[in-house]
């Protein structure tokens, strides 16, 4: 699911920060053979089963990173999905930092948490990893002052 982009962030800025990414007309095409609505992603992404990062101007974009290609066709990553949803979206990080932190090199992953997650799924390695990642974003100072609405 997502919130919003940083204060100010357009498309082209989110993709500079997190990679390629498709906008909900792109998706509308590729996506279930061109049968999907507008209604049908937002869904998606409302209901933790897509990656979206909304901009501050209300238009939506959808990074690479949580597809791949089987078979000519564009499909969702569900191991990427699961673990955009375990990651700490009512902290002071935005949802672009966190989709930044997704396509980060991390040592103890031998690449990015995107790569690990797609050869070998949600294990205890990254399940570590995002608990101390929950730990630093609930013990944070910036944390009272939540870059999320509440209500």
């Amino acid at each position: 699911m997502s919130v919003d982009a940083g204060p100010g962030e357009a498309p082209t800025a989110i993709a500079a920060r997190i990679g390629p990414v498709y906008s909900l007309d792109d998706l509308m095409r590729l996506l279930e053979g061109g049968r999907s609505s507008t209604g049908d992603i937002v869904s998606l992404v409302e209901r933790w089963r897509l990656v979206g990062v909304r901009t501050t101007d209300d238009q939506w974009t959808f990074p690479a990173w949580g597809f791949e290609m089987e078979e000519g066709r564009l499909t969702i990553r569900s191991s990427v999905v699961d673990l955009w949803g375990r990651l700490p979206h009512d902290g002071f990080l935005t949802d672009v930092d966190l989709s930044a932190r997704m396509n980060t090199r991390f040592g103890e992953l031998g690449g990015t948490p995107v790569g690990y997650v797609t050869r070998y799924g949600i294990d205890g390695t990254v399940a570590s990893a995002v608990s101390r990642l929950r730990n630093r974003v609930d013990t944070h100072p910036e944390n009272e002052q939540s870059a999320y609405p509440t209500g």
